[in-house]
């Protein structure tokens, strides 16, 4: 990184291979990596229940999972990225590397890095659960669902990002993740009615809306409640309903253009928190650590 003539896109390209041949000698982070996807995703299959993607709160709990899952795969992947070379960029800051450049490297390596363990979560899923097969916006089912997923678990991961960005130690980075891992549940509306104040902060939240995006997926209102889908005959059936009174939730409608934009939102997220951890690092000249 010394030659002040090295271009831009010349300083990624160096930096992505460097943090592939990084990764690649710390075996590991290759096997956590690895692993994480699969062995959530086996619990997942496991304690789901057969009436998933069946009745509401069955499926709500699966999907409430799986969304928990990819917060907290993409907060690991990259919660202590930056402080744990921290020494190492300032050096390097101070020899013409472009922070952009930095950045946008390591948002390459863990774009891949969620895409694939995106896709083999979901497809370790898939063999353990009866997926529907078609839906509104791809037409599949596993499509829509890998979207929402991947974009939330990047979103997290360039959460992690950030973290890594403004902490001063490993140490503090892991003692920060768990308590944004429970905020986002806490706020994901799943768990607890939110109103007022609650409400409010919970759309800053990738929980709530990766919820929103996966209940929009799977139809989750139309579902039936535990309790009227086991009933003996229609006619339970139908005095069930008719007792029992159900509020459906807006963020749960299934049309294309909600789930397009619940998708749009953790980009956005994604995009921001990029841009955020770039110029937190433009003052790491500045840094005493």
């Amino acid at each position: 990184m010394e030659n002040k003539q090295i271009s831009v896109w010349t300083q990624i390209m160096i930096l992505v291979k460097r943090q592939f041949c990084i990764l690649k000698a710390n075996s590991k982070k290759i096997l956590m990596v690895v692993l994480l996807p699969i062995v959530t995703a086996v619990t997942v299959g496991l304690v789901s229940s057969k009436d998933t993607f069946i009745t509401y709160e069955d499926t709500q709990s699966t999907l409430f999972t799986m969304v928990c899952v990819a917060i907290w795969i993409g907060l690991f992947n990259s919660i202590q990225e930056i402080c744990q070379e921290r020494g190492i960029l300032k050096r390097e800051y101070m020899a013409n590397l472009k922070i952009f450049a930095y950045v946008t490297a390591k948002f390459i390596v863990q774009f891949i890095l969620c895409f694939l363990q995106s896709l083999v979560f979901l497809g370790v899923c898939t063999l353990l659960m009866d997926f529907p097969s078609d839906s509104i916006i791809s037409g599949s089912f596993f499509i829509d669902m890998f979207i929402s997923l991947f974009l939330l678990m990047l979103a997290s991961d360039m959460l992690g990002l950030f973290v890594s960005a403004i902490v001063k130690s490993g140490d503090i980075a892991n003692i920060i993740a768990p308590i944004i891992l429970i905020a986002q549940l806490v706020l994901s509306g799943v768990l607890f009615d939110l109103n007022g104040f609650t409400q409010k902060i919970s759309y800053i939240t990738f929980s709530k809306w990766g919820m929103d995006s996966l209940g929009s997926i799977v139809d989750l209102n139309s579902l039936e409640l535990r309790i009227v889908a086991q009933a003996k005959d229609d006619a339970a059936r139908n005095m069930l309903k008719s007792i029992i009174e159900r509020e459906f939730y807006d963020g749960f409608e299934a049309v294309p253009k909600h789930i397009w934009v619940t998708w749009m939102i953790l980009f956005l997220f994604t995009v921001l928190l990029i841009a955020v951890s770039s110029l937190i690092l433009r003052r790491i000249s500045k840094d005493a650590r």
